[in-house]
């Protein structure tokens, strides 16, 4: 019994439109209904250029946002407790002592090099000419 009810709404200014046109898949129907009406513009209508303002909005929440976290996160001063940033912090301390330092091999290298050098004498300038 319920399932037949209609609710019985009374929309002012809103004309009907068939069961028919509504249930179509395409909105082709309604469009024509409307345009029929009156009630749609016969040329597209663009949307209005978003102010600076928005755009301004848009970027600074992607950048200070993101960038606040990871002040937050590696930076900022927590106290000498454990928290829940400290295997972050632990890590970038590591990638960074990992960058600043030398591999065995790299060390080997360089002391090869440095070695060469202070065995090989030192080559004198050649005297610069005098222009007087």
């Amino acid at each position: 019994m319920l399932r037949y009810a209609r609710p019985r709404l009374i929309l002012r200014g809103v004309s009907r439109v068939s069961r028919r046109a509504a249930s179509s898949g395409s909105g082709d129907t309604l469009k024509q209904h409307a345009i029929r009406r009156g009630d749609a513009p016969q040329e597209t209508q663009t949307l209005p250029e978003r102010p600076m303002l928005f755009m301004a909005s848009f970027w600074l929440r992607w950048t200070l946002i993101p960038g606040a976290l990871v002040y937050m996160v590696f930076w900022a001063d927590w106290g000498e407790g454990d928290h829940v940033f400290r295997p972050p912090r632990r890590w970038l301390d590591q990638q960074k002592a990992a960058f600043f330092n030398l591999s065995p091999e790299e060390r080997d290298l360089v002391q090869s090099q440095v070695q060469m050098q202070q065995s090989t004498p030192a080559v004198a300038d050649p005297p610069k000419k005098s222009t007087a």
